[in-house]
C-alpha cells in the first residue's frame, strides 16, 4: 500500500479515495502524508460504493491524479466491484490504484483487463503464505508516472526507481538483500494454487 502511494503521489496531487472501512481510511492517510490532496468518497462501513460517484468527481474536478480503491475491505468483508472503474480512469487520464490484499488468490483479479495501474496485495490471506512479502504490479502508465515525477520519493526503501535499478541487467545497483527463503515459500504457495486450480480455489473461498 505504501509503495503504491509514495511512488505515485507528489505534493498537491489530487487523489480520489473510496472509504468504506479501515483500509480505505489508511490509504487516505498515506496520501496526506505525501502531501497529496484527498478527495474522499465515503459511505458507511459495511456498504459498497457506487461507481457513478467516481465518474461524477472525475468530470467535476480537473487534474485528478489517481483513484484508489480497496477491492475487499478486511474490516467489513465488503467486496467492491472493480471492472468498469479502470475505463473511467483511462478516459479521464487518472491512474487506478487497487488494494487486493484480501482477494488475490481467492477472488477474480484481472489487472490488465480491468485497467489497473497499480495493484498490490499481501501473502498472508488467500495466498496462504507467511506474512512479510507484498506482491505489487505497475502498468506502463504507472511506470512512466514514476519516471516523470519531479519530487524525490519520500521513501528510500520503497522507491521503485531505485528498485528497478536493482533488478536491471545493465545498471545493477545494490539496494537490499532479497528475502530468499520467503521467495521459495511464495513459489510453493503458488504451486499449491496451481495444483488446486484457480477456479476451484475462488469457488472455495
Amino acid at each position: 500500500m505504501e509503495a503504491a502511494i509514495v511512488n505515485l503521489i507528489q505534493p498537491d496531487d489530487a487523489i480520489i479515495v473510496w472509504i468504506n472501512g479501515i483500509f480505505g481510511t489508511r490509504l487516505a492517510s498515506m496520501v496526506e502524508r505525501c502531501g497529496g490532496q484527498v478527495i474522499p468518497l465515503a459511505v458507511p462501513w459495511g456498504q459498497p460504493l457506487d461507481p457513478e460517484h467516481i465518474e461524477h468527481h472525475l468530470k467535476a474536478t480537473k487534474h485528478i491524479k489517481a483513484v484508489a480503491i480497496v477491492h475487499a475491505e478486511t474490516s467489513t468483508d465488503v467486496l467492491q466491484p472493480l471492472e468498469h472503474i479502470g475505463q473511467l480512469g483511462q478516459q479521464h487520464e487518472a491512474l487506478y490504484i487497487v488494494d487486493t490484499v484480501t482477494t488475490l488468490g481467492g477472488m477474480e483479479v484481472h489487472g490488465d483487463a480491468w485497467h489497473i495501474d497499480v495493484c498490490y496485495s499481501a501473502t498472508q490471506k488467500c495466498l496462504s503464505y507467511p506474512p512479510g512479502v507484498a506482491p505489487i504490479t505497475f502498468s506502463d502508465r504507472a511506470v512512466q508516472c514514476i519516471r516523470r515525477r519531479q519530487a524525490v520519493c519520500t521513501s528510500w526503501y520503497l522507491d521503485c526507481s531505485l528498485i528497478s535499478d536493482y533488478w536491471s541487467e545493465s545498471r545493477r545497483t545494490n539496494h537490499h538483500t532479497a528475502p530468499i527463503s520467503m521467495t521459495y515459500a511464495l513459489r510453493e504457495s503458488l504451486r499449491l494454487i496451481q495444483e488446486e486450480g484457480l477456479e476451484a480455489r475462488i469457488a472455495r473461498h
